[in-house]
């Protein structure tokens, strides 16, 4: 954010409001305090169980641009934790009393959704799913040693044009005062609830790597899986999985990072690489980074700054912090493998290939 010094106090007014949500997208205020969500937030989440004699997982959210909702059915279990990679079965409908009921688009299946579960029924089948909250696995990860610290809610010190809010979280916006190289990076983001909002206008930030390569950051719980979601390489590369949890829930990135190479006269000769752990799960894994991404800076040579973007909606960070690959200690070759533990050099608690452990707590 600019200032000049007759304006200052003009302007840090402005932005107060707008991230209290007095500016907001297409009249819908941003919240960013759990505790000021309306009724309708209480339906929104995550449910497992059993349907038709096997294991299958529920996404609500509230669908883009209206006030109605909608669902998703998950064969297996949830993204990232069972799901079996089919077309999942979508519903949809609005409050009825202290409950949704949504229809199915296909075939007669019901749902009747309450703050805590799930109840499904067809011709032939009926079944409840409880609701869960899951968290990634390195969510809260301390720095290993020789990493830098960039934000641990103590100061800004390591980012130019950075403010916390009042409960000592970073807001988006914050530039790093130092270029970043070869790095492994660990941030933890929250997006803001607005339930009627759309696509890029909602809850949008974006992890500027190098100011050039964004990793997307998007309001993208139970949306399709899209190339300017949550989790993409912004326009260039959608996520192997919709990992977002739902808004106001902290979620992590683990970013491994290698910069692109360029030979004595500056041509590239390599290109830049990204393995994206997104919520304990890789959606990215080892890949070339084919120039820079949407609005960032030309590639060359030189390292730039790490940018946590504004984006107008109030997202907030916390735990950031990164690892150089000169430090001796970070070995990209070895990472990502099969299991979100070895990726996060986390004690390995199985060895099972494609199933990543994520933390649930049921309600």
């Amino acid at each position: 954010m600019k200032r000049s010094a007759q304006l200052a106090f003009a302007i840090s007014v402005f932005y107060v409001s707008l991230w209290h949500g007095a500016q907001s997208h297409a009249g819908d205020p941003a919240i960013s305090d759990p505790a000021k969500v309306d009724s309708a937030y209480d339906y929104i989440g995550e449910y497992l169980g059993d349907w038709q004699g096997k294991p299958a997982g529920v996404q609500v959210s509230t669908r883009k641009g209206d006030s109605l909702f909608y669902a998703k059915l998950f064969q297996g279990g949830l993204p990232g934790i069972g799901w079996d990679g089919t077309k999942p079965l979508v519903f949809n409908g609005n409050e009825a009393g202290s409950q949704l009921r949504l229809v199915a688009e296909s075939g007669s299946a019901q749902m009747e959704v309450t703050s805590s579960k799930v109840t499904l029924a067809d011709v032939d089948n009926r079944a409840e799913l409880r609701k869960v909250s899951r968290r990634g696995v390195s969510l809260g990860m301390k720095p290993p040693s020789g990493a830098k610290i960039l934000f641990d809610g103590s100061s800004t010190d390591a980012f130019k044009s950075a403010s916390m809010t009042s409960d000592g979280l970073l807001k988006a916006g914050a530039e790093t005062v130092d270029p970043i190289g070869s790095c492994r990076l660990h941030l933890e983001f929250r997006t803001p609830y607005m339930p009627k909002s759309e696509d890029q206008k909602r809850g949008n930030s974006g992890i500027y790597i190098q100011r050039r390569y964004e990793v997307q950051i998007l309001e993208s719980f139970g949306q399709d899986v899209v190339f300017n979601g949550c989790g993409a390489l912004y326009r260039q590369r959608e996520p192997n999985l919709n990992m977002a949890l739902p808004p106001l829930v902290w979620q992590t990135y683990d970013i491994f990072f290698i910069a692109a190479k360029f030979d004595a006269d500056g041509n590239k000769t390599a290109p830049a690489q990204i393995s994206v752990i997104h919520n304990g799960v890789p959606v990215h894994y080892r890949t070339a980074i084919a120039s820079k991404t949407g609005a960032g800076k030309p590639e060359g040579p030189e390292p730039l700054p790490l940018l946590l973007q504004d984006h107008s909606d109030p997202i907030v960070y916390r735990n950031v912090w990164m690892q150089s690959a000169n430090s001796g200690s970070l070995t990209f070759d070895s990472a990502p493998t099969k299991t979100a533990e070895q990726v996060l050099n986390l004690p390995v608690h199985s060895q099972a290939p494609v199933t990543f452990p994520v933390g649930i707590r049921t309600y």
